[in-house]
């Protein structure tokens, strides 16, 4: 696993000092888990479906292609042969894994993006503006916006309904937990909240912040277990 680790660094300082002019950040993306000696050097080439020779073995391949310009990346998920990627630049950017092809650009939070999950074709998407963001990774298009939190969104996981046991009436059976597919956002602000992940067909939700009252969100809109 170190060996592998050293080789990936070698990826990115080669990429550094081959584009330092232009400050553009090189995604390599590796197609095979074959792993390297740390004497040995393989400076990544620009461009695409490049094969690297391996002593010993066969060519390991991959390819590079620039994200974000200058920005740090802040979180990568790979899914579905899709590389989605975040950045302090405010934007999501989702490429090919075979090709590298940018397929969409996410445009519309206001501060960095630090967290970023996937449940099938829907990304959602969390920042320093607060909020979060439910995407169509199909289209593109931005389908809701959760606010509530009071500081960056760090931290995001996906709960999937499961059984689990429940007495009922001196029984144990099995019930499916939670009804619906969550999702569970930490914040810099010290709390966790819990969200129904919304259905391809429900009705755009967009809620920023706190209610007009000055109290917090209603959690029959923001949670329904």
């Amino acid at each position: 696993m170190q060996q592998r680790s050293t080789y990936i660094k070698h990826i990115y300082d080669s990429n550094s000092v081959v584009d330092h002019k232009q400050r553009t950040h090189l995604l390599p993306i590796m197609a095979s888990t074959q792993a390297y000696s740390d004497n040995t050097e393989r400076p990544a080439q620009r461009g695409r479906d490049e094969e690297t020779p391996t002593p010993g073995s066969n060519p390991t391949k991959h390819i590079s292609f620039p994200v974000h310009g200058s920005s740090v990346i802040t979180r990568l998920v790979l899914s579905n042969g899709r590389v989605i990627s975040a950045s302090d630049d405010h934007e999501i950017h989702v490429h090919s894994l075979e090709s590298g092809q940018l397929i969409h650009s996410l445009h519309g939070h206001e501060g960095g993006i630090w967290s970023l999950e996937v449940y099938k074709d829907t990304l959602v998407s969390g920042s320093t503006d607060r909020t979060i963001r439910i995407w169509d990774l199909i289209t593109g298009r931005r389908l809701h916006i959760f606010g509530g939190h009071t500081s960056t969104v760090r931290a995001m996981a996906i709960v999937n309904p499961e059984l689990i046991s429940v007495e009922r009436d001196g029984l144990t059976v099995k019930e499916k937990w939670p009804k619906r597919t969550m999702i569970v956002s930490g914040s810099r602000d010290h709390s966790l909240r819990v969200w129904t992940l919304p259905r391809p067909d429900e009705v755009e939700f967009n809620c920023f912040g706190t209610s007009e009252a000055g109290g917090d969100l209603d959690e029959v809109h923001v949670c329904v277990l």
